[in-house]
């Protein structure tokens, strides 16, 4: 009788332990806000054409006219988080298809998803 209940007790304790590592994978999973974001002409004419690309493995890549900045990025809720090398942190709002960062000294910056990386 103890033999059963400590079976049906681990098999229920596994069936949730698989279920929870499903449910994190799927949340986990960014396929939505993968792509090309950039700075549309005219709303922002000195960063007009500065682009952000998120790739799948969670690694990114700002680019501007005149440099490429490479930073890890992660996302909840809306919210996203740029982690540069360098230490830095930036903090914006993302949605399917726009990302908006407000940068110190320059304010908001507007980006619209150009497509699929």
């Amino acid at each position: 009788m103890v033999n059963r209940r400590n079976r049906s007790l681990n098999w229920a304790t596994s069936a949730v332990l698989i279920l929870l590592v499903v449910c994190l994978w799927a949340c986990s999973k960014p396929e939505g806000y993968i792509g090309v974001y950039e700075v549309p002409d005219g709303e922002n004419s000195s960063h007009a054409g500065t682009e952000i690309e998120l790739k799948e493995d969670h690694q990114g890549v700002w680019r501007t006219s005149e440099e490429e900045v490479t930073f890890r990025w992660d996302e909840s809720d809306g919210d996203i988080r740029f982690r540069t090398r360098e230490g830095g942190i930036v903090l914006g709002k993302i949605s399917k298809d726009s990302l908006e960062v407000r940068l110190p000294g320059t304010g908001l910056l507007r980006f619209i998803k150009k497509g699929p990386a």
